[in-house]
């Protein structure tokens, strides 16, 4: 790979496709943390999407290849192939066991490892379903719990407790069609609320335990991670576009009128609108100007906030609660830019604390870097970049480390 490599990560959103180019040095720093330098950035509206799964393949296709050509002109690169990310409100997760005898009982080796997490992996799923992540949270050897790393240690049964988690076959398979289609090939799909979780988290916090909300434009995305690896991963088929939805029925106005009004005068604080101060804008028949009090388009940003923080505690508290997350909730996505976004997920969440996630290892553009929107494209340059170096370590003698394998696994489709 030489000094450094060029990695790109390609996100198709409800609201815009974005396209990232990014320098990595060509191999890992002592730290482990890996840093990106943003060298060239694409974004387009999306074009043939609803709620995040493609309708419309060749208007689709368009809106990548225009996101893919900016960000080629920007970074003065041509982009053949892409880290793309795969989510949807078709994802549905699981944790579930693997277990196998171990075929040295003086060594395990990584092909045992591989044994139970194939073992883990193969579950049983309705028709139209497949398993799009898996990754191995913990091992067991011979009873002892607890092993992160089980490689090289001895034991006769080998058992894994690995996340598993499934989407329709039909969405990645159009998913990738479309990207073909715009002149890209998929080098790999990765699971966005992981990536974006790398973006914005700490390992630290992945190890204490933390929550992932990215609200996008028509899902949310939720991932729980605890002891370093995914616990949970959600996604609640709600986004940002329900407010801006709300918006147009409460005011009685176009849609793009609406969408104006919440990122320019948009506020889920009611209280922190001066009384008496109006919005003017152009009634739905398109007669003359309405006003409204500017509190009132408050209350409808603040109520809609509420509902997707609410569904989204309540994925969380379905699979353990916010117990195994004492590091609290990280808030992501175009929809946690608006004013008051954290006051309101705060009061849904209680004691946790709540912070809006921030882009620490990645340099360049800063006003695109720290766009909460672009959150997810900038994790899977992070991601893809971690395979790249990993599956150029791997060409040599057989990597030691499970981490290792695990960041490979993560690509995997």
């Amino acid at each position: 790979m030489g000094n450094t490599a060029l990695v790109v990560g390609l996100d198709v959103g409800q609201t815009k496709v974005a396209v990232i180019v990014a320098e990595i040095p060509g191999a890992l720093p002592i730290d482990g943390r890996l840093r990106a330098e943003v060298i060239g950035v694409g974004v387009a509206p999306s074009l043939g999407l609803q709620r995040g799964s493609i309708v419309d393949m060749a208007r689709a296709a368009e809106a990548v290849r225009h996101a893919r050509q900016a960000a080629e002109r920007a970074g003065q690169a041509e982009i053949l192939c892409a880290f793309v990310g795969l989510a949807g409100d078709g994802i549905m997760s699981q944790n579930e066991a693997g277990v196998v005898p171990v075929a040295d009982q003086s060594h395990i080796s990584i092909a045992d490892v591989e044994r139970a997490m194939a073992n883990a992996r193969d579950v049983n799923l309705p028709e139209g379903r497949e398993v799009c992540f898996a990754c191995p949270r913990s091992f067991t050897i011979d009873g002892q719990r607890g092993i992160s790393d089980p490689v090289g240690m001895s034991g006769l049964r080998l058992e894994v407790e690995a996340h598993v988690v499934t989407a329709l076959s039909s969405y990645r398979r159009n998913l990738e069609k479309c990207i073909v289609m715009a002149g890209v090939q998929p080098s790999s799909f990765v699971l966005e609320p992981v990536a974006a979780a790398e973006a914005v988290t700490s390992e630290a916090e992945r190890q204490m335990g933390v929550v992932l909300i990215d609200i996008g434009g028509g899902t949310t995305d939720i991932s729980v991670f605890h002891q370093g690896t995914p616990y949970l991963t959600a996604c609640v088929p709600v986004g940002g576009d329900l407010v801006t939805q709300d918006i147009s029925i409460g005011l009685r106005t176009t849609v793009a009128s609406s969408e104006s009004l919440k990122t320019r005068l948009g506020t889920a604080l009611p209280l922190s609108v001066p009384e008496g101060e109006t919005i003017e804008f152009v009634g739905a028949d398109g007669r003359g100007a309405q006003r409204q009090p500017r509190r009132f388009l408050a209350r409808i940003v603040e109520a809609r906030l509420e509902e997707i923080f609410d569904l989204s505690r309540r994925a969380v508290e379905r699979a353990g609660g916010l117990a195994n997350a004492p590091a609290g909730v990280v808030l992501t996505g175009g929809g946690s830019q608006l004013p008051g976004t954290q006051e309101v997920a705060q009061r849904v969440f209680g004691d946790v604390p709540v912070r809006l996630g921030r882009v620490e290892s990645i340099t360049g553009d800063t006003r695109r870097i720290h766009d909460p929107s672009l959150t997810t494209c900038l994790g899977l340059v992070l991601r893809g970049g971690r395979q790249m170096l990993d599956d150029t370590a791997a060409s040599g003698p057989e990597p030691r480390r499970v981490g290792r394998w695990v960041r490979r696994l993560l690509g995997k489709r």
